[in-house]
């Protein structure tokens, strides 16, 4: 008999899948004018622009240095947007670890939907307050061409207008960082939409001191870009562009290496990328390195306390918490007042599994869980597969942390591309449960401490119910909530 384990793997996975629902980063031939240098900044006191969407990361050590990161990412344009919003999240979770293992004070700018306009993207050009000793980060995601002008590098679409990556490039070389990296993720030519596949690729753990070696101890530049001149850049609707997963799947592994290099990183980064059609087999991204090693005299920085400050812009609202649709709502599994850690409205624990309720063997599956009452607990998650057999998938021997979740917010696990595993799909198919339990911090050790693994049954329902009756032996009638959710693997 198969056991439906999630394969806990050793990884630095972006939770990558094959999909349908590929699209390809480029335009129609529209006459758009192009952006350059050859216009005026605009003045960063506009007071018509609305508000960028930006995280500010401050410390407490006056001597720290700052990573300046811009990103840019057309989220609302419906061919694409889907697949760049994904790529905004990804360099935002990265954005988080190299601050967290560098010291470095991270200040972000992400332009996004309505906001992606040539103003938005010069002012915070412009904005920029770059220190001999800084890092920049530049990244953009969406449509882009090249008009044959003698240049290398892809023009980006910002708000039906092309800026060009070497106008972009120019400006951070003129605030003259120690470092800096310009990402495009986007097409390099004038074509049609098409459509691609791409499967994914599993990591290994990371050196969080090498963090240090590429982002404090680097001094020069990088530019790169997904696709060489009449080439298209493949991205999809699930997983983001090819690109951006080749460049962070490269990231990952020298993060792990043993000497990292951003050398060794980009010609990993930068090998082609197959596409299943025939008039353009490969998309070949591209690089340019002028980098040298430096004295580590900037890793005193690391371990600062840093506070964040989150300022949300009137034009795109983000919630701070985020409440599934009824359609993908995992069932809910009121407590008993009695029993109830969380208040006793019933609808104290919501469980989602992503990015559906139906999986195909070897794809990647996310929970997300959301606590809606008005108290903090901690969680612990189980798959039950169809053949009624039980496996902890949180906490787990790669992420140790019991994982707290504080009132009214909302966990994801894995949380991140760097969360040290992945959560594979495996047989037997079928129908299959994933269940969440929200405990008390004392009764944390009491639920692990126990081998609940060893219940089994004929099948995930019969096996639900056996959970259930062995929790309420060993936590007994008060302190704690659970939730589940059904969801399908099939062939």
């Amino acid at each position: 008999m198969h056991r439906n384990y999630f394969l806990l793997a050793l990884s630095l996975l972006l939770l990558f899948a094959c999909n349908n629902n590929q699209v390809v980063k480029t335009t129609d031939a529209i006459p758009v004018p192009i952006v350059g240098s050859e216009e005026p900044p605009v003045s960063s006191h506009s007071t018509t622009q609305p508000p960028l969407y930006s995280h500010s990361k401050t410390q407490q050590s006056t001597t720290a240095t700052t990573l300046h990161a811009l990103i840019v990412a057309d989220t609302t344009d419906k061919t694409i947007g889907e697949s760049v919003d994904i790529d905004r999240e990804n360099i935002g979770q990265l954005l988080q670890s190299i601050t967290e293992n560098t010291g470095l004070r991270l200040s972000t700018q992400s332009i996004y939907g309505e906001q992606v306009t040539h103003r938005n993207i010069t002012q915070a050009l412009n904005r920029l307050s770059v220190g001999p000793n800084d890092a920049v980060i530049f990244y953009y995601s969406g449509h882009g061409i090249n008009m044959t002008k003698g240049s290398r590098w892809p023009a980006l679409l910002v708000g039906g207008r092309f800026m060009e990556l070497d106008f972009v490039v120019g400006t951070l070389k003129a605030k003259k960082p120690r470092f800096f990296i310009a990402i495009a993720d986007a097409c390099n030519t004038l074509i049609e939409m098409n459509y691609s596949k791409r499967g994914s690729k599993s990591m290994g753990t990371l050196n969080p001191e090498n963090y240090r070696a590429l982002f404090l101890n680097s001094r020069g530049h990088i530019i790169t870009s997904s696709s060489t001149p009449g080439q298209k850049s493949w991205g999809d609707k699930r997983d983001g562009g090819f690109f951006t997963q080749a460049f962070l799947n490269s990231l990952n592994e020298e993060l792990d290496s043993s000497s990292p290099s951003w050398h060794a990183l980009m010609k990993r980064a930068t090998k082609s990328i197959p596409t299943p059609e025939p008039e353009q087999p490969f998309q070949q991204p591209q690089d340019e390195i002028n980098i040298e090693r430096i004295a580590p005299s900037l890793a005193e920085t690391n371990g600062a306390e840093t506070d964040i400050i989150v300022q949300t812009p009137p034009v795109i609202t983000v919630p701070d918490v985020i409440v599934p649709p009824e359609s993908t709502i995992a069932e809910i599994t009121p407590v008993s007042p009695q029993n109830d850690l969380l208040g006793n409205d019933g609808n104290q624990l919501f469980i989602q599994v992503l990015p559906s309720r139906q999986f195909r063997l070897g794809e990647m599956m996310r929970v997300k869980v959301h606590n809606r009452s008005h108290k903090d607990g901690y969680i612990l998650v189980w798959d039950i597969n169809s053949a009624g057999q039980l496996t902890r998938i949180f906490p787990n021997q790669y992420s140790r942390k019991n994982y707290q979740i504080k009132a009214g917010k909302t966990v994801t696990i894995p949380e991140n591309a760097y969360a040290g595993f992945g959560l594979t799909i495996v047989e037997p198919v079928g129908n299959n449960f994933v269940v969440t339990l929200l405990v008390k911090k004392e009764q944390m050790q009491t639920v692990l401490s126990q081998q609940l693994e060893d219940i089994s049954a004929t099948n995930a329902q019969a096996a639900l119910q056996r959970l259930r009756q062995r929790l309420n032996q060993r936590l007994g009638q008060g302190g704690w909530a659970i939730a589940t959710v059904d969801y399908e693997i099939v062939h």
